[in-house]
């Protein structure tokens, strides 16, 4: 197998999603990523969904790491579109998402989701 271009996107958002996670739990500092995903609620997040939300993405973040470097789309794949229902049900359902950034945040999972499968 070769590394594709997909397993380097894959790998670069595992890559990412850890920083911004430990960005969140304040063990980093990155001013661009400190409270990027912390900004797409609409109030402001207690100290322990914070951390919930950091965990969370730093799981997701760990596998699609891995996925990337170990060239495994199909799990990389699920990560994005459970990404997608939750950042769906967050906004449509329970309306805590800012309507663009949810919509952002759905179409861009959704297109790395399906382009792991190609």
């Amino acid at each position: 197998m070769s590394f594709t271009t997909i397993n380097l996107i894959v790998t670069i958002n595992g890559i990412y999603d850890i920083l911004c996670s430990l960005c969140i739990l304040q063990y980093i500092n990155i001013p661009a990523m400190n409270n990027l995903h912390v900004s797409m609620y609409k109030k402001k997040l207690s100290e322990q969904e914070r951390r919930l939300l950091a965990y969370w993405i730093m799981t997701y973040g760990l596998v699609r790491l891995v996925c990337g470097l170990m060239e495994l789309k199909y799990i990389a794949s699920i990560t994005f579109m459970v990404e997608v229902a939750v950042i769906y049900n967050e906004w449509f359902i329970h309306k805590q998402i800012i309507t663009n950034t949810a919509i952002s945040v759905i179409i861009i999972s959704a297109i790395f989701g399906i382009l792991c499968l190609v």
